[in-house]
């Protein structure tokens, strides 16, 4: 059997990107939570209550993740909170350079709480049957 080299970890710089983003919010003391589901599960009407519950105690931010749409985070908006959008235009999950962008773009200094609404792996299969489908 030939020898074949493995040059580098194909998810290494996406590790090492996501150890940066932990450092930053550890730094900050911003604690995060990633949420992930399938589509139509919940995952922004929780975010919503928990929105509305908490916005007097603290000021919470939101990371949304989704294949094309903008509507959630404007969900999030009206809530009470800052929202980005990470369109994935079909990739199944957010990955962490899309992460480390949507950060640059909250004002990170007054956060002390951040939801990532992630797309979800779930997404996977039906993109590609849709695909197939469609063509």
């Amino acid at each position: 059997m030939p020898n074949v080299p493995i040059v580098q970890n194909i998810l290494a710089a996406n590790e090492r990107i996501a150890q940066d983003i932990h450092q930053q919010l550890h730094e900050r003391q911003i604690f995060t939570l990633n949420l992930m589901s399938s589509a139509g599960a919940g995952k922004t009407t929780l975010l919503e209550q928990t929105i509305q519950r908490l916005q007097t105690r603290l000021e919470i931010g939101v990371i949304e993740g989704d294949v094309e749409t903008s509507a959630d985070a404007e969900r999030i908006t009206l809530a009470g909170a800052q929202a980005v959008q990470i369109i994935t235009q079909g990739t199944c999950h957010l990955e962490a350079h899309m992460v480390q962008l949507a950060l640059q773009e909250l004002t990170m200094d007054s956060l002390d709480l951040l939801f990532i609404e992630n797309v979800g792996n779930l997404v996977c299969p039906l993109v590609g049957t849709w695909e197939k489908i469609s063509k």
